[in-house]
């Protein structure tokens, strides 16, 4: 299991790290993670644990411009986000001081799913979040941020259909100079947008 910093949270006398299965918390579509929470009651006090999930998180950003009556033109920014899996963490019950206790769950990374992306108009960011609700304190919350890589699945029929060109308003768009006509994960594409 590999652990990181923003895996973990130590707010409200509980601290929450979060441990993944997954090397450089790089996932692909369609598989299972194993994750492992461990959770320390930092606190003289014994606590209650009334609710405890974790989520597979997928976060869509996306810029668009828009325009109002007068003519101005503005940039906005929407950001909606999809709860991809979940599991409950049955029978925490209280915590002593001092005691800590270990948990792992397995979360299923979709199928078909867009991968995480990072432009400038789009952006798909996935993470894992744990969130324990104890008895007369605030939420408990870590996020754990991972890759998810798209398999692809419908590339070999993509690869031998050649590009298409598009005109609007006499505006016309082509690639010349692809350096590959597949896409794969890591590996940088290359060539001319000529508009």
């Amino acid at each position: 299991m590999s652990t990181s910093p923003s895996g973990s949270s130590g707010m409200s006398g509980l601290r929450l790290l979060i441990s993944l299965d997954a090397p450089d918390d790089l996932v692909s579509e369609g598989a299972v993670l194993a994750v492992s929470l461990r959770l320390t009651e930092t606190d003289d006090v014994v606590v209650i644990v009334e609710q405890a999930t974790v989520e597979l998180v997928r976060t869509l950003t996306y810029a668009y411009r828009r325009g109002n009556a007068y003519g101005s033109v503005n940039t906005g920014i929407e950001r909606v986000e999809t709860v991809e899996d979940r599991s409950p963490l049955d029978g925490i019950g209280g915590l002593i001081p001092g005691e800590t206790l270990d948990r792992e769950v397995k979360l299923t990374i979709p199928t078909q799913g867009p991968g995480t992306t990072a432009g400038r108009i789009i952006q798909v960011q996935w993470s894992v979040r744990a969130r324990i609700q104890a008895e007369g304190r605030p939420d408990t919350i870590a996020e754990r941020s991972i890759t998810v890589r798209s398999r692809a699945l419908q590339c070999a029929a993509d690869a031998t259909t050649p590009p298409e060109e598009a005109a609007r308003r006499g505006v016309t768009m082509s690639f010349e100079g692809l350096s590959a006509r597949t896409i794969l994960p890591g590996i940088p594409l290359t060539g001319n947008l000529h508009i």
